[in-house]
């Protein structure tokens, strides 16, 4: 299954903006690996992005409670970068955020900036072109991990030369930790509560009709 995801749309626009390269996130052909999603509202999760060259970057995700009818929430993605203005991108969402039609709507918030939503159709046209057939995902297993915030007991996946280790343990993908030639992207927190948006009070999420009054 390709990953046509909103989310990893707009991980790959954060990732232009103000990060280096995501290849975990940003390589449409990787679903397999990040495994199922479950929004359950209040999760949050943030990791440390380590290249082997250029700055860090500090990328937290969260599902904003409440939940909405229908099943529709709201999925808030924050980066920051030394030296650079944090980013956040706020994501309308029904269903699985892996399929392509669940994305409603998309913002962009940028600090010292007014929110600004991002047409979908400019979205669609900065999506990736699939790069062939998903690659071979091979389990090598269980294995303990002791990262700073914790042990955590982890499956080994290995995915076109990366080493992915995800727990039930961790909200959202349940991921802990990539490695590949060019970085590592690691855990450093996580809850099943406390998400929080970072957008500006008046900037309406409630209803799916936003407005900065």
């Amino acid at each position: 299954m390709r990953y046509a995801s909103c989310v990893l749309l707009a991980l790959l626009l954060v990732a232009t903006a103000a990060a280096p390269e995501l290849p975990l996130f940003s390589d449409a052909r990787l679903s397999k690996a990040l495994g199922h999603f479950d929004p359950h509202p209040g999760a949050w999760v943030e990791y440390a992005v380590l290249p082997t060259k250029g700055p860090q970057t500090r990328l937290r995700i969260s599902v904003l409670p409440p939940l909405l009818p229908d099943g529709r929430y709201w999925l808030e993605i924050q980066s920051q970068q030394p030296k650079a203005l944090p980013v956040a991108m706020k994501l309308l969402l029904h269903g699985d955020p892996g399929q392509r039609e669940n994305l409603e709507k998309l913002y962009v918030f940028v600090e010292g900036l007014a929110p600004m939503e991002f047409p979908l159709d400019q979205a669609a046209a900065q999506e990736p072109p699939p790069a062939g057939p998903s690659p071979k995902v091979v389990r090598k297993g269980m294995q303990d991990l002791q990262l700073a915030i914790g042990s955590f007991r982890c499956e080994e996946l290995r995915v076109k030369g990366a080493r992915v280790f995800r727990s039930g343990q961790v909200p959202l993908w349940g991921l802990v930790r990539e490695v590949d030639r060019r970085q590592r992207i690691e855990l450093v927190g996580y809850g099943a509560t406390g998400a929080a948006t970072v957008f500006p009070a008046q900037f309406d999420q409630g209803s799916g009709k936003e407005s900065v009054k």
